[in-house]
């Protein structure tokens, strides 16, 4: 028997993995790749993806995922509001 994959339950499993160790940024950036592999027709693992590249000082802002993210949901103000941050530091 196939069953389509469950991002949410994949997201719950891997952020548990990480908890424990109290490393949360990595917890999230883990599930967020895994929601890309699992559902890349979903704008919500770019946008989170996206939104945590902006969080890293040291990175320079790279606004692939998040323009990815609009293109999948473009009524999505959130995705707007974190693309203008990329754009305009």
């Amino acid at each position: 028997m196939s069953r389509d994959p469950d991002p949410v339950a994949s997201y719950n499993e891997l952020y548990q993995e990480f908890l424990h160790n109290g490393n949360h940024a990595d917890a999230v950036k883990v599930a967020a790749n895994r929601l890309v592999e699992l559902a890349p027709k979903e704008s919500i693992g770019y946008l989170i993806r996206g939104g945590l590249r902006l969080d890293i000082p040291s990175q320079p802002a790279d606004a692939g995922d998040l323009v990815r993210a609009s293109e999948l949901a473009p009524d999505n103000p959130a995705i707007w509001y974190l693309l203008s941050i990329a754009y305009l530091g």
